[in-house]
């Protein structure tokens, strides 16, 4: 869960009126220029609201919610003018600028650039340039310094925009009808492999075997006709959950953590057969979540983030060997494993992301810089695509890296929930944020194969 605070901010000479009215559990700070700042420590939009009834002219109230998105609301003298977020509502937005920026021409083309940010943090960015205030402020930071007046983030924008105008798009997006769909979508009757790989099945004595899962963490086999051929729970405490499991060449590994404690995992091998434990070991000083099973290797390997190295398992899960990353990774999750590399995104200092490429035999690093800071929410590793990212409110923008960091093609398509590669093709999943019924599935076609 990310950060959630709501402030209300209002002009030096009117502050007197609503100190008078100062809510517990809050913090009224001045040094902004001609604003005044009052951080509320309970997340309570409609409290602001009250307040800002009694506080003569310009007031805004900010309200950031569990860092995925922000509201932006204007009074003066007591009335609600006008609202804007970081989607796509916005509500008398030329009334807040022409009121607050009388003499600033370019105040309005900022405000409605903020709906073409990439990422949350460069909306903020621009709103907090173009007011002057620093509206990412929760009540419980120490210090929050001033922020300036400026064009910065609104110039880089601009200049964005202008070098992908006539960029070509490497893809072609088509909607598939149902027939067509992905193996992966077509087994599950359209609920959907929405997920970023489709779980691998296993040959055992009694034919191919997938593993499933029920409630309460119990991992359960089952075969061509969905019958069930044994199950498994590992009764280790009601603290611990079971992370998924993992199918290896000759059987399945299940992974259990302690929710209060990340550094203490118990980990399992069952036979495919009958389920009976093959091997088991608790780790008290280090996390599994990231283990994996190597064909190519014919070994298990995890990041260790303690050693900060990558650790080889046998079978039994006894170490083989470790490789010392040249630099840590600074996390336990990795990204995913492409031959002898890994790949891991990675936010940096300035709110841009890149993927960093870790040699797991070597331990050398090297860095790919995203073009546009975009979250890669999907690692591809395929053809000409590296990962992609998805942007806007309602999921609709959707950005492939090639493996180089810069923009290879670019598409508005709503509710994207997934995008992946499997036999070889590119495809995408659109799903209905109420019902999570899947709306549509498109096949990413290269223009070049179309031709």
């Amino acid at each position: 869960m990310g950060a959630s605070f709501c402030n209300l901010y209002c002009k030096n000479e009117h502050v007197e009126s609503l100190r008078e009215k100062l809510p517990k559990g809050s913090r009224l700070l001045t040094g902004y220029g001609e604003w005044s700042v009052l951080l509320l420590q309970e997340f309570n939009c409609r409290k602001l609201m009250y307040l800002a009834r009694f506080v003569s002219g310009d007031v805004l109230i900010f309200y950031l919610y569990d860092d995925e998105s922000f509201g932006l609301y204007y009074y003066r003298d007591g009335k609600k003018v006008s609202y804007l977020d970081c989607g796509e509502y916005n509500q008398k937005v030329r009334k807040m600028a022409e009121n607050l920026f009388p003499e600033d021409p370019l105040a309005l083309k900022k405000l409605w650039a903020i709906k073409r940010g990439v990422s949350v943090d460069e909306k903020l960015a621009l709103l907090e340039e173009t007011f002057g205030l620093p509206f990412d402020a929760a009540y419980e930071q120490e210090e929050i310094p001033p922020v300036p007046k400026s064009s910065e983030t609104y110039d880089r924008m601009n200049a964005r925009a202008k070098a992908l105008r006539n960029r070509p798009n490497r893809y072609q997006p088509e909607l598939l009808p149902r027939e067509e769909w992905p193996v992966s979508l077509r087994k599950n009757n359209g609920k959907g492999l929405l997920e970023n790989e489709e779980p691998r099945t296993l040959m055992t004595n009694f034919g191919s075997c997938r593993i499933s899962y029920r409630n309460g963490g119990e991992i359960v086999c089952l075969d061509d006709q969905g019958q069930e051929r044994w199950s498994f729970r590992a009764d280790w405490g009601p603290q611990y959950f079971t992370y998924n499991s993992i199918v290896s060449r000759d059987g399945i590994v299940v992974i259990q953590g302690d929710r209060m404690d990340s550094q203490h995992d118990m980990v399992w091998r069952l036979s495919p057969e009958d389920g009976s434990v093959l091997a088991q070991r608790e780790y008290t000083d280090d996390y599994l979540g990231c283990l994996c099973w190597r064909d190519d290797l014919d070994c298990f390997v995890y990041y260790s983030c303690k050693a900060g190295a990558f650790v080889f398992l046998d079978r039994d899960f006894n170490e083989i060997r470790r490789t010392v990353s040249e630099k840590p990774l600074g996390s336990s999750y990795v990204g995913r494993y492409i031959g002898q590399y890994t790949y891991t995104p990675n936010e940096t200092k300035d709110h841009g992301w890149e993927i960093i490429r870790t040699d797991i035999f070597s331990g050398k690093v090297s860095r790919i810089r995203l073009e546009l800071p975009l979250y890669p929410h999907h690692m591809i590793l395929s053809g000409a695509c590296l990962c992609c990212g998805v942007a806007g409110f309602t999921y609709d923008s959707i950005v492939f890296f090639g493996w180089d960091g810069k923009v290879i093609s670019r598409h508005h398509l709503e509710h994207i929930w997934n995008i992946w590669e499997e036999a070889g093709k590119l495809y995408g999943v659109a799903r209905d944020d109420a019902t999570q019924n899947i709306t549509g599935v498109y096949l990413f076609r290269e223009k070049t194969a179309i031709g």
